[in-house]
C-alpha cells in the first residue's frame, strides 16, 4: 500500500496555542473546552501599534474592563497583518512587531479571560513574556494571526474550533467572526 505522508506545524497560519504551549503541565488543546472557541467576542482596534509604539497597555484595554471577565474572548486588532507576505522582516520583527505589555498579560490572565486573539505572529514575541499568560490555573488560549480584524465591530460571535488532535500544544484554525 503506497501512502503519501503530509506533515504539518501545529503553530502555521491562523493557529490556536494551547496552555501547555509555553508551561509544562497546562492544558492541551483537547482538554480545554469547546465553548472557550465559541462565543461572543470583544474587539479591540489599534491599528497605530507597531514599530516605534508596539506596546498595548492595560489602559488600552481598560475602556473594555467591564466586558473583559472569566471566559470571555478578547481579539485585537493591530493591523500588524498588513505586513504578512508582504514585508516579512517587519512581520517577524520582535522589537517593531506590536505586543501585549507584561502587565497587560497579567491583567488579562487575573480576569480569567478565556480567548485572547490578535493579528501578529504571537501575543508579545519576546517569548519570556509571553509565557507570563500562561501561569494560571485554566490559562487563556491564544489565537495568532488572525487576519481581516479591520473589518470587524467592536463585538461578534467568534467560532474558532482547533481540531481535536490529543495532546496539542497548537493547531490550525479556521477562524470565522459572525456579525449582528
Amino acid at each position: 500500500m503506497n501512502m503519501k505522508v503530509s506533515y504539518m506545524c501545529g503553530h502555521a497560519g491562523t493557529h490556536m496555542d494551547a496552555p501547555e504551549h509555553l508551561r509544562q503541565g497546562k492544558p492541551s488543546l483537547d482538554e480545554v473546552p469547546l465553548s472557550r472557541y465559541v462565543g461572543r467576542a470583544q474587539v479591540a482596534h489599534y491599528p497605530e501599534k507597531g514599530f516605534d509604539d508596539p506596546w498595548i497597555g492595560v489602559a488600552d484595554l481598560q475602556p473594555l474592563a467591564d466586558k473583559l471577565g472569566e471566559g470571555s474572548r478578547l481579539l485585537i486588532h493591530t493591523g500588524w497583518a498588513r505586513f504578512w507576505n508582504e514585508d516579512n522582516d517587519n512581520y517577524f520583527d520582535q522589537q517593531k512587531a506590536p505586543k501585549l505589555h507584561l502587565e497587560t498579560l497579567a491583567w488579562l490572565r487575573d480576569r480569567k479571560v478565556g480567548l485572547i486573539g490578535v493579528d501578529m505572529p504571537s501575543v508579545n514575541a519576546l517569548l519570556d513574556q509571553h509565557a507570563t499568560v500562561f501561569d494560571a490555573e485554566m490559562p487563556p488560549s491564544i489565537l495568532e494571526l488572525l487576519t481581516n480584524l479591520d473589518k470587524l465591530p467592536e463585538e461578534v460571535t467568534l467560532i474558532s474550533l482547533p481540531l481535536k488532535i490529543r495532546e496539542g500544544d497548537g493547531l490550525p484554525v479556521r477562524a470565522v467572526a459572525l456579525m449582528d
